[in-house]
């Protein structure tokens, strides 16, 4: 990924690049509403400098060889609305103050002991790897 972007920055979407190696946020990044790295080759935990992003509305980290357990601290996030991290090799569970969030509109996580497919009616974002969650 980029070392540094420009803090004005609010959407970042790098998916379907072929990118490896560890999924750390690029400084100057705070800003972000919306971060798509789906459809890599990012290995390693999902990175805990995530919660680091306190406008982010939309994470999509899907189809990527992430492993590990979901980090607690994207409970943080709170104006976190969609979250895919589905098809990695994750492991583990949802955490329950990230799961029982009545704010996030869709949270699609599979291969943990307790899948979870959540979706309430707002439309999900769009993008070619996204796909509609149903409960």
């Amino acid at each position: 990924l980029p070392v540094r972007l420009p803090p004005s920055l609010r959407r970042l979407d790098l998916g379907a690049n072929r990118l490896a190696g560890p999924a750390d946020p690029p400084e100057g990044t705070e800003g972000l509403r919306e971060l798509v790295l789906s459809d890599n080759l990012l290995s390693g935990p999902i990175p805990s400098g995530l919660a680091r992003l306190p406008s982010l509305e939309i994470l999509l980290l899907n189809d990527n060889l992430l492993e590990g357990g979901v980090p607690e601290d994207l409970a943080n996030l709170t104006q976190l609305r969609f979250l895919y991290l589905h098809n990695n090799l994750l492991y583990g569970s949802v955490p329950p103050s990230l799961s029982q969030r009545g704010d996030i509109q869709s949270l699609i996580v599979n291969g943990l002991d307790q899948p979870h497919r959540l979706s309430h009616d707002d439309t999900p974002p769009a993008g070619p790897d996204v796909r509609r969650a149903t409960r």
